[in-house]
């Protein structure tokens, strides 16, 4: 048991994201969180067979065009003003906070059972990006 917990400590003290938000976020909504991120939140709802995921990454204004390609959208694909309503959760937690719709901008995609929602606010110094997506479950 002392083996198990030493290792399990060593590996939290790496800075490791091991099954934490990013990786998640990774491999739910296929989006490459850059390692400068910051606010990184995610929320599943789902069963065995479908998932939902929602997340919130608040990136340096920099890597807005390569986060949002690595979701699979281009940054002149997203509409200004995008309704994101029908994105919320059900019970949305408390990071999940988008502005009014005039002040972000955003775009949808779907292929093979998956869809992907993604809204971009601009801030002074960086974009806080919020991001819904379902499909079966990995």
């Amino acid at each position: 048991m002392r083996v198990v917990l030493a290792v399990g400590v060593l590996c939290g003290a790496c800075g490791g994201d091991v099954g934490g938000p990013i990786t998640r976020i990774g491999r739910l909504t296929e989006c490459a969180v850059p390692p400068d991120a910051v606010r990184v939140h995610d929320h599943l709802e789902g069963d065995a067979e479908t998932f939902v995921m929602f997340a919130k990454v608040v990136i340096p204004k920099g890597r807005m065009e390569a986060f949002v390609a690595s979701c699979g959208f281009q940054a002149a694909q997203l509409q200004p003003g995008y309704d994101h309503h029908e994105m919320r959760p059900d019970e949305p937690p408390r990071w999940w906070n988008i502005p009014d719709r005039q002040l972000g901008r955003g775009a949808r995609r779907e292929a093979e059972g998956f869809a992907s929602e993604l809204v971009s606010v601009e801030r002074d110094t960086d974009f806080a990006i919020y991001v819904r997506s379902s499909g079966r479950a990995p």
